[in-house]
């Protein structure tokens, strides 16, 4: 019971297409592009397909009582314009007002931070939408979630939550978003810790292949660490961190800023930098899941290695 409630605390969601869009945009209906939601029907096309322009669309994005890309919001008695999307997410009670509900399947928060943008997050017709549709959405959502289930956190040789990668067991909760220290003490409820790879180039090389393999386009946190400058980066279980080839990623800077030497550009750097920007590393889906040195309140996925091994 315990992990289901874990599961409903840090479920974000998932989507079959790799486009996401940020918190303030939303995506064309056909277009693999991301516009800024204020671009909604002002008159002015930003979609190669027009979709943002919609006739019907914007007959209902516009209303006489309210400000443009609002809604009146009727919640206990007392009214108030809110933004749709707020409208849209309102619970206990909901909004209760004359928006056309099939803004909400059109127009939809996927999770607090980003738009995940396949079928929702996505700006579609009105007239192929009909109230209650997420249904279906979420249905299509949950098979490709147990189509993944036995490659991130089931496996029969492994404690309940983990999967067997190589010769360890490890739990991808890719379905998580938290902070390092909060992917840490997810790990430690698991009875175990977030991942390290001390020496062995060869687990690093597996657990790579197996993120790629299984198309997880997320980033994990892993357990290391810059906590002290005096030590150093170092890993959880306090031995130090193996700079740069094979483990971190290679960044690319317009800049030569402070790596220019005898009059020598180098543009290319290796992570972590001498002033690295974060504290808390990572394996990123932009770097090919190569360690980047990222804030650690940053929220990203927790990748755990249990206590226990294996079973025979």
């Amino acid at each position: 019971m315990w992990v289901l409630a874990l599961l409903l605390f840090v479920y974000v969601g998932l989507s079959a297409d790799a486009l996401e869009c940020s918190s303030t945009e939303i995506a064309c209906a056909k277009d693999k592009r991301c516009i800024a939601q204020d671009y909604i029907c002002d008159d002015h096309s930003d979609c190669d397909d027009e979709s943002d322009e919609d006739e019907e669309l914007c007959d209902v994005w516009r209303n006489e009582r309210c400000p443009v890309k609002s809604a009146l919001c009727i919640r206990n008695g007392e009214e108030s314009c809110v933004e749709i999307a707020k409208y849209c997410a309102a619970t206990n009670p909901p909004c209760e007002g004359d928006l056309d509900r099939r803004i909400c399947l059109a127009y939809n928060l996927s999770d607090f931070y980003v738009f995940r943008c396949s079928k929702r997050g996505r700006l579609q017709d009105l007239s192929s939408l009909r109230p209650g549709g997420n249904v279906n959405m979420s249905q299509e959502l949950a098979e490709a979630f147990r189509q993944v289930i036995p490659f991130t956190i089931s496996h029969e040789k492994c404690p309940l939550m983990y999967t067997l990668v190589g010769d360890t067991c490890v739990s991808i909760f890719f379905i998580g978003s938290m902070s390092w220290a909060e992917a840490r003490a997810f790990c430690n409820v698991l009875d175990g810790d977030l991942m390290t790879f001390p020496k062995s180039v060869t687990q690093f090389a597996g657990i790579v292949q197996h993120l790629q393999k299984h198309g997880l386009d997320k980033s994990f946190w892993i357990g290391g660490a810059l906590q002290n400058a005096s030590e150093g980066w170092m890993w959880v279980d306090g031995s130090p961190m193996v700079m740069g080839t094979p483990f971190w990623a290679t960044t690319y800077s317009p800049d030569c800023g402070a790596a220019e030497t005898e009059g020598v550009c180098r543009r290319y750097h290796q992570r972590p930098e001498e002033a690295a920007p974060g504290h808390c590393a990572s394996l990123s889906f932009d770097h090919f899941f190569y360690i980047t040195d990222e804030d650690c309140l940053d929220r990203r996925s927790p990748l755990c290695v249990s206590h226990e091994k294996p079973k025979i």
